[in-house]
């Protein structure tokens, strides 16, 4: 919108300047003409980058995730990202519907020096102070 709100406004100023006696073929008329150009191409460009980064990469990105769960380890992959975590520290799975017909995975995480699940951690009572909880969200399809 910003790129269309541009060209409309910008688009009467050549004519009113060549109609106050500027020649067309002018230094400051052309920089002007190039510069009003660009500024509507950057942000046309602008626009779609931010359109895929918001819907068409996560798709994407959704596509290529995959993840490997062992007795010891649990390794994420999405993209050139990876996640390793030792099977232990998972106390909980926890999943949603996502989109495009998907799961969104959770991964509850408890260590030494969390609280996730204590009493007065994450998930239980706040007491004056918090736990050290750390969920990571799995982007991975579920299939069972």
């Amino acid at each position: 919108m910003g790129a269309v709100r541009t060209a409309l406004a910008a688009s009467p100023l050549p004519a009113r300047l060549i109609a106050a006696g500027m020649p067309a073929l002018s230094v400051p008329f052309l920089a002007l003409a190039t510069a009003i150009g660009l500024t509507v191409a950057l942000l046309l460009v602008m626009s779609a980058w931010l359109v895929y980064l918001g819907i068409a990469r996560k798709a994407l990105l959704d596509r290529r995730t995959s993840y490997l769960v062992t007795d010891k380890r649990v390794l994420l992959q999405r993209g050139r990202m990876e996640i390793h975590l030792d099977r232990r520290l998972v106390v909980d799975v926890m999943d949603r519907d996502g989109l495009y017909g998907d799961k969104d995975v959770y991964l509850v995480l408890d260590g030494p020096q969390s609280r996730a699940v204590a009493t007065n951690g994450a998930f239980g009572k706040q007491e004056g102070w918090r736990g050290s909880c750390r969920c990571y969200r799995a982007f991975a399809t579920w299939t069972g």
